[in-house]
């Protein structure tokens, strides 16, 4: 597929150019020009061109068999293969070039192409150059209505694909997002004024009287957070604070952690590079996070407050066979998006983050030899007595997250529940009976 693109980059290029690409078409496309330099150029001279024709000339009447000219030249030029669409070209856009023909704009593009083309900036050029998916085009159109995209920078992070996009309003408000692929509205910059109160107040007494720089709304996976940045004598870091208030997340430095993690991050980082370092807050335990790169590769590193490794991130390919090879069993047709190697009391178990078709994230755990230990569920996969159970327990509480274990306690394998209630973590077991088993430390 990319050699024959390659081949034919001059049509494809110039469907690409005129929006006339389909969305599958559209990302292949948008996948070979990210890896062929050549492409790439090629693509950017077809958008300067389209332009300048755009620009120059108004839409004229075109002669009505024009496009069905450019459509079998494009057919001859990719060799009219089986299975192949038919790209349509815009009315304004033939009309246009029908014009360009009649004015002689063969003399425009002549200059354009050998040297005096205008200089022209990345965000000025991306979001034409990009084409953005149509779920990337609906969610921003549902964000910012009526405004324009001033800026788009596409972002490949070990494969998953976002856009960062800015857009101006007509009243001349600007906008920040962060969208995934597939339309999922991953950040948003906000005020403080549209903040929740409580997130509010607990930014302003982490800022205190430094500087803050900016506030975004988190979306992942259903679960909304929020990020502050905030510039201290003159070093900016980043906060981030559950929906509640709660801070739980705060970027370091490696001379603001204590002696103990400094060294063990020294230790785990060998001939690697250390990207950045966040201390940790969860249910009243410090931890620290580490991002070091290797090979290529960065892999999360997570410490205790004493320095001991708590767990490390790896790929599929460095697991034990045993391990991978359960793991891709219980992710079934999902995706396997991201695993931890753990260690608590001397044991080591792995925890693995599954994408399944539906877009639900789901975990696993898995033993050193390749055990299920648990899976988590949603409560309307939890069998009914269990899920009554649940629901009473829990009340006007919130559910974090259902584990089904295979581990047996007190001779039963239980579902462990991860909630809050009355603005506290409440966790407890229930029975495969749906009888209350307590609540856990």
């Amino acid at each position: 597929m990319q050699t024959t693109i390659h081949n034919d980059n001059q049509a494809w290029a110039s469907a690409a150019a005129t929006g006339s690409l389909s969305q599958s078409e559209l990302e292949v496309w948008n996948y070979h020009v990210a890896t062929c330099p050549a492409c790439r150029q090629l693509y950017q001279e077809e958008l300067i061109m389209r332009r300048a024709i755009e620009g120059a000339l108004d839409a004229g009447s075109a002669d009505p068999g024009l496009e069905g000219r450019m459509i079998r030249k494009f057919r001859e030029s990719c060799g009219a293969r089986s299975g192949a669409q038919i790209f349509r070209f815009p009315p304004a856009l033939i009309a246009a070039a029908a014009c360009c023909a009649v004015a002689g704009l063969i003399g425009l593009a002549w200059m354009i192409f050998h040297g005096k083309q205008p200089q022209q900036s990345v965000a000025q050029a991306n979001p034409v150059q990009l084409q953005l998916p149509g779920a990337v085009l609906k969610t921003i159109q549902s964000q910012a209505p009526g405004s324009k995209i001033s800026s788009v920078d596409r972002v490949n992070d070990d494969g998953a694909v976002s856009y960062e996009l800015e857009t101006l309003a007509p009243d001349g408000a600007q906008g920040d997002f962060e969208i995934a692929q597939d339309g999922a509205l991953l950040t948003v910059e906000t005020t403080l004024a549209q903040l929740p109160a409580v997130v509010r107040s607990a930014i302003q007494a982490a800022a205190g009287k430094d500087q803050l720089d900016g506030v975004a709304k988190l979306f992942d996976d259903g679960e909304i957070s929020y990020a502050a940045r905030i510039t201290a004598n003159g070093r900016t870091r980043d906060l981030t604070f559950d929906d509640d208030g709660t801070l739980y997340r705060m970027e370091m430095a490696m001379s603001d952690l204590p002696p103990a993690v400094q060294a063990a991050i020294n230790n785990a980082k060998a001939q690697g590079k250390v990207e950045d370092i966040e201390q940790t807050f969860e249910d009243g335990d410090t931890g620290y996070v580490a991002t070091i790169s290797a090979d290529g590769r960065a892999h999360d590193y997570t410490f205790a407050g004493d320095g001991t490794l708590a767990s490390v991130e790896v790929d599929l390919d460095q697991l034990p066979a045993a391990v991978r090879g359960a793991a891709l069993a219980a992710a079934g047709a999902g995706e396997i998006d991201g695993i931890d190697k753990t260690f608590d009391g001397g044991q080591v178990t792995y925890d693995a983050t599954v994408s399944a078709p539906d877009g639900r994230e789901r975990n696993i755990s898995l033993s050193n030899d390749g055990r299920l230990l648990s899976r988590e569920l949603a409560l309307s996969e939890t069998p009914a007595p269990v899920r009554q159970a649940i629901q009473t327990a829990i009340g006007n509480g919130r559910i974090e997250e259902i584990d089904q274990s295979f581990v047996a306690t007190d001779r039963v394998m239980p579902f462990q529940v991860a909630g809050m209630k009355n603005g506290k973590p409440f966790d407890f077991m229930v029975g495969p009976s749906g009888a209350f088993l307590g609540t856990e430390d």
